[in-house]
């Protein structure tokens, strides 16, 4: 799921925003939510700090009228979430030209008294969808899947591994968690995924980052939160390996 972040002094306006993408993204069916909508920055800064997001969405209000404004508080944001989706709305076109100066890299800029104004927000949320569509887009580091008449957005870190159905043609993918299970193959979900997975039986591809041990005598991968898959004979050692090379600095 991809989070949004909202920050506007007036509550009228965070009202207003926070009806129009919670609308868009219904429509939309995409696999977004609002985390937060904060009146003042320090409060989203909090929020941020302990929630510490990556690649989430920011709408952020320019002129915050407050310690700083909009732009000052995306440099804020980039110290916690560097590859973040920056979107400042503002009645002052010209501020526009402030953000160069410090180098924040924003996604867009919506114009608030713009007749398109619900327009702008759909598009910007949009292109974010379409990013984090693209496979092995090392901006996001993400799996992206269609289940039932909804693509879902899914961390490659929230994968522990993906097994085959019981039904034809589709797949389990777990998390630590939650099981999702939807059309696709291993072969294709594989051709997307990065190094960090390992095909380690036909049956089985595994993310490395959540093994705890590799048990040699029966062939048995475990992972961190007491779950645990088969390993072939003859991928067991290569496994290993990996998993060594994984973990050197």
């Amino acid at each position: 799921m991809i989070p949004i972040y909202l920050c506007e002094d007036d509550k009228f306006q965070l009202e207003c925003w926070r009806k129009i993408i919670s609308n868009t993204i219904l429509i939309n069916e995409w696999d977004m939510k609002i985390k937060a909508a904060c009146v003042h920055p320090d409060e989203l800064l909090r929020i941020v700090n302990k929630s510490k997001p990556e690649n989430a969405v920011y709408f952020l209000d320019i002129d915050l009228k407050s310690r700083v404004n909009g732009i000052q508080l995306a440099v804020e944001i980039r110290k916690y979430d560097p590859r973040a989706f920056i979107i400042f709305v503002t009645t002052h076109e010209e501020m526009a030209l402030h953000t160069f100066q410090y180098k924040v890299e924003p996604l867009g800029y919506i114009i608030k008294e713009a007749p398109d104004f619900k327009d702008q927000i759909r598009d910007c949320l949009q292109n974010v969808y379409e990013k984090y569509q693209v496979p092995n887009n090392p901006v996001t580091d993400v799996l992206a899947v269609r289940m039932e008449y909804k693509l879902l957005i899914i961390p490659y870190d929230e994968i522990y591994y993906i097994e085959p159905s019981s039904q034809s043609h589709r797949i389990r993918l777990h998390k630590d968690h939650e099981i999702l299970e939807f059309s696709s193959s291993l072969t294709d979900i594989k051709s997307k995924l990065d190094k960090r997975f390992f095909m380690c039986h036909k049956s089985y591809i595994v993310n490395c980052n959540h093994i705890s041990r590799v048990d040699k005598k029966t062939y048995t991968v475990h992972f961190k939160n007491g779950h645990k898959c088969p390993c072939s004979v003859r991928l067991c050692n290569q496994l290993c390996n990996k998993l060594n090379e994984l973990s050197k600095p």
